[in-house]
C-alpha cells in the first residue's frame, strides 16, 4: 500500500501529496478571493462547450470544477449525479465539466476571455424551455452574489 494520495486536478492531472499533509486541510489557492463563477447549462437538449473548451478554460486560468471531482464528493447526491463513460472519463450528464471560477478579473473581463477562448458568446440566449446556455455571476470573497 502507498503512502501517498492523490489529489485530481483534471482529466490526467493527479498531485502528489506527501502523508504529513493529509490531516491538513486542502482549500482552493484563491480562497477568500472575489471571482466570477461561470455555470453551464444544458440548454437545447445539450451542452454548449467542449472539451477541449473546458481544457482551454483551465489553461487560461480558470479553476474548473471538473466531473471527477464530484465522483470524489462525500455527498451521495452529488457523487451518484456523475458517471464513466466508455474511456473511463468521469462525465456530469455527459459533460467534463459544469462550471469554473474565474479570480481576479472583473464580470466584464472574466466573459471577454470566456469569448476569445471558447469563441461563443456570454450573452446567449439559448432557447426558451431551457434559457441562458452560460451564466455568469460576480461574487464576493464570501461566494455571495455582487450586483
Amino acid at each position: 500500500m502507498s503512502n501517498e494520495l492523490d489529489i485530481y486536478h483534471g482529466p490526467g492531472n493527479a498531485l502528489e501529496v506527501v502523508p504529513e499533509v493529509i490531516d491538513a486541510e486542502i482549500v482552493d489557492d484563491h480562497y477568500g478571493e472575489p471571482y466570477v463563477e461561470l455555470s453551464e447549462n444544458n440548454s437545447g437538449g445539450g451542452w454548449w462547450l467542449s472539451d477541449e473548451d473546458w481544457h482551454n478554460l483551465a489553461k487560461a486560468g480558470w479553476v474548473v470544477d471538473w466531473a471527477e471531482n464530484r465522483a470524489r464528493s462525500n455527498q451521495n447526491w452529488v457523487r451518484n449525479s456523475v458517471e464513466q463513460d466508455e474511456h473511463g472519463v468521469w462525465r456530469y450528464m455527459g459533460a467534463l465539466a459544469h462550471d469554473a471560477k474565474r479570480y481576479g478579473v472583473s464580470l466584464e473581463v472574466a466573459q471577454a476571455e470566456f469569448r476569445d477562448i471558447t469563441g461563443q458568446d456570454p450573452d446567449e440566449e439559448g432557447c426558451e424551455c431551457c434559457g441562458q446556455p452560460h451564466y455568469f455571476s460576480a461574487r464576493d470573497s464570501q461566494g455571495n452574489y455582487v450586483d
